[in-house]
């Protein structure tokens, strides 16, 4: 099967560099799916689970919303947070989901709130992965 080379940044730096057959991921318009040589695109991310298929396995991970661009069979995703599956501490990710919570039901602002659903949005999806 045909890949693309995948750069996953992040502002901590690259995450992830390799080529891939498949990438899946939730954009601000729904459900995508890319492939090689598929149409130029760009588009905002959502917080969401990602997929990546490479010939030999498939890496599952999160994604804390960003945006993507696939140009000369090259897709270039920058995200705010992009953690893989095996690098979840479910316990310390349960403990933080309490501690966003319970900060949530006492916000008063709606800025601060908009960031704790945010961050409960994506604790929730580390639960999940």
């Amino acid at each position: 099967m045909s890949t693309f080379l995948l750069r996953i940044v992040t502002p901590d730096g690259e995450k992830y560099k390799g080529e891939a057959e498949k990438l899946f991921f939730r954009a601000s318009d729904g459900d995508v799916g890319i492939m090689a040589n598929h149409a130029d695109y760009i588009a905002a991310v959502d917080i969401c689970h990602v997929r990546i298929i490479t010939g030999a396995e498939e890496l599952s991970a999160v994604c804390g919303g960003g945006f993507i661009t696939f140009y000369s069979n090259t897709a270039s995703l920058v995200c705010d947070t992009f953690v893989l599956k095996e690098n979840i501490n479910k316990e310390e990710v349960m403990s933080e989901l309490e501690e966003a919570e319970k900060k949530l039901l006492e916000a008063k602002n709606p800025r601060e709130k908009g960031i704790l659903n945010s961050q409960i949005k994506r604790l929730k999806l580390y639960m999940e992965i």
